[in-house]
């Protein structure tokens, strides 16, 4: 097979022109550096404008490709040179050289799932293709649930168990339909993974429902694996550092970007998972580490059955052994540095991007740039709170104990104020309140065992706030550090309610309603699906509450309301009535559940006795 060149005179003509622009007799290695850089990239720019998707692009020289066996003829030796990814096995790109003027680079252009990628190698680098498909690899599609979200319950049946409640516009990957397409098989959105079904009505497919195949609840589990991805999905990569000759010079590493950032595209690289939504750029080293850099959007790594979120400006890195394999879990995800990002290629990609914004470095001790905010006058503190002494600043003889102020700021909104408990977890005791106005200063994070982040807010004391009671602006998830946490109070016991008068907190309404009578009420929907009212409710020990709907039907749980903690366990529902009365004898963190049926709008009382 010869895979025809790109033989336009326009192109030879400006590509003679750019190679005649690098001055041979170049006084200083920094110009001609440049001068190489520059027409490199604008080659390029010429060389690959046009290729098709699932191909590599010769796009400078010098670059080696590999092939497999039943390729064919295939010419991929000159910038323009073009090989299907179907044939292709391997590239390797050379570095920056000042004597030969050479700067190897590679472009891949393809498509991952349906969505569009582009894969740029730069300088000493080389990539391999290690997937090797399937015969029985699964055919998925991806379905987007409705601004109310719905439900993926056990089996596909509306009287099952719900394992886990969809939220708004959430995507969840289909495998499977049930012969009549009443019901779709999914795989479950959380940390645990697991099959579950969704009524098919209940949301949208990306693609026809007939190119799913036809399963039952007994069918055997789907094909999803990494012996299920398709070509130069699952990769092998290999860079060489500090390779770079002059300033100028490119880092040598892999650059994925994803045409759209708002899809995801997956990949296996030296057995790690990426999933890549934006750009990346990659190096690797045998028998050292592979680190990722997030230039856009974020990158989740995973290795090991540990997953690290990087958010753009922001790495992190995973072993490999001696065949270039992971074989340790990701680290912490941290600040990249100003070298980190020295020199990568972000115009050369098909969607130029900027440097990420420059964002401060948490090793640096904060300064204190702003005044302490005064507590309010008019709002009274539970006793509890005089042990903190509040307003007190903090030692000026341990500044290492400020906090992270300078990239994470806080202040409480509430006008109720929000609770501060002794461990990360609604089980701890509540140790004292924050008021309307407080701007709390973070010293660490830590993450409760239904994925919530909390932030300690006391350099000596066990001080904890959850991260959705408090208003919160900078990078506060990833550039505040993760802490161990030792616990001096022990959870507090269920069968012993906290003291006080009753309150309960909705999140969606952003205050105490007791005593009430509160009313919320759900827009009509389009599909019957499940309906959650309030958002996150927070109940104190011992408040009693009456929940009263004059909506909503019996089609999705066999009762009118169900109270859902934030494990998606029932703690109670109403059965045939349409009022639920519930006592809570623990601070409980829930969610209030109805079904809707087509054009149906749910309201819903709340009073507090």
């Amino acid at each position: 097979m010869k895979i025809k060149k790109i033989s336009i005179l326009a192109f030879a003509f400006v590509f003679s022109l750019a190679l005649a622009s690098i001055d041979a007799n170049a006084q200083d290695s920094e110009e001609l550096c440049a001068a190489i850089i520059d027409t490199a990239f604008s080659t390029l720019d010429l060389a690959c404008a046009d290729m098709p998707d699932n191909s590599a692009c010769y796009a400078h020289a010098p670059v080696a490709a590999a092939f497999s066996a039943d390729a064919g003829d295939i010419t991929f030796d000159t910038p323009g040179d073009i090989a299907p990814l179907s044939s292709l096995e391997g590239l390797q790109t050379r570095g920056l050289d000042l004597g030969s003027e050479a700067l190897g680079i590679a472009l891949i252009r393809q498509q991952v799932d349906g969505v569009a990628v582009s894969l740029l190698l730069v300088g000493e680098g080389a990539i391999r293709n290690v997937a090797q498909p399937s015969a029985d690899v699964t055919p998925t599609l991806m379905g987007t649930a409705p601004p109310a979200g719905a439900n993926i319950r056990r089996a596909p049946n509306t009287t099952e168990t719900i394992v886990w409640p969809l939220g708004p516009n959430e995507q969840v990957l289909v495998t499977g339909k049930l012969a009549d397409g009443t019901w779709l098989r999914v795989e479950i959105p959380s940390r645990y993974g697991g099959i579950g079904w969704v009524y098919a009505p209940a949301i949208t497919l990306n693609g026809d429902i007939n190119s799913l195949r036809t399963v039952t609840p007994n069918s055997p589990p789907p094909v999803l694996d990494s012996g299920g991805f398709d070509r130069w999905q699952a990769l092998t990569l290999e860079t060489t550092p500090s390779d770079a000759p002059c300033v100028l010079a490119p880092q040598s590493g892999l650059i994925i970007q994803v045409d759209d950032p708002s899809q995801a595209a997956t990949f296996e690289i030296n057995g790690a998972t990426l999933i890549v939504r934006g750009t990346a750029f990659l190096q690797a080293i045998m028998d050292d580490a592979m680190t990722i850099i997030a230039l856009e959007g974020e990158t989740e790594l995973s290795s090991q059955e540990t997953t690290e979120t990087v958010q753009m400006g922001f790495k992190s890195s995973v072993s490999l052994d001696e065949d270039g394999q992971a074989d340790g879990p990701p680290l912490l995800a941290s600040v990249a540095s100003g070298d980190d990002l020295r020199a990568i290629p972000l115009n050369a990609l098909p969607r130029p991007v900027s440097l990420v914004p420059d964002i401060p470095s948490i090793d640096a001790t904060p300064e204190a740039t702003t005044e302490p905010t005064p507590a309010p006058e008019a709002t009274p503190v539970p006793e509890t709170a005089t042990e903190l002494s509040a307003t007190e600043p903090l030692a000026t003889e341990e500044p290492a104990n400020t906090g992270f102020a300078d990239v994470c700021q806080m202040q409480v909104t509430n006008p109720d104020g929000i609770n501060v408990r002794s461990g990360p977890g609604t089980q701890y005791p509540i140790a004292t309140y924050l008021t309307t106005g407080e701007r709390p200063v973070p010293f660490g994070r830590a993450r409760d065992e239904f994925g919530f982040y909390w932030f300690k807010i006391d350099a000596e004391e066990n001080h904890w706030i959850r991260e959705d009671t408090i208003e919160m602006s900078g990078d506060c998830l990833r550039a505040v550090p993760s802490v161990n946490f030792e616990s001096t109070t022990p959870p507090q016991s269920s069968a012993a309610p906290a003291a006080g008068a009753p309150t309960l907190f909705s999140s969606d309404l952003n205050t105490n309603v007791c005593p009430g009578p509160s009313y919320l009420q759900g827009q009509p929907f389009t599909a019957s699906i499940a309906v959650s009212l309030g958002g996150t409710w927070t109940a104190s020990a011992g408040t009693t509450v009456t929940f009263t709907t004059n909506g909503g039907s019996l089609t999705e749980y066999g009762a009118y309301l169900r109270l859902l903690d934030l494990g998606r366990n029932t703690i109670a529902d109403s059965g045939g009535s349409r009022t639920l009365t519930w006592t809570f004898n623990q601070d409980t963190q829930f969610n209030i559940f109805m079904a809707a049926k087509t054009g149906e709008t749910v309201t819903l009382e709340v009073v507090c006795q």
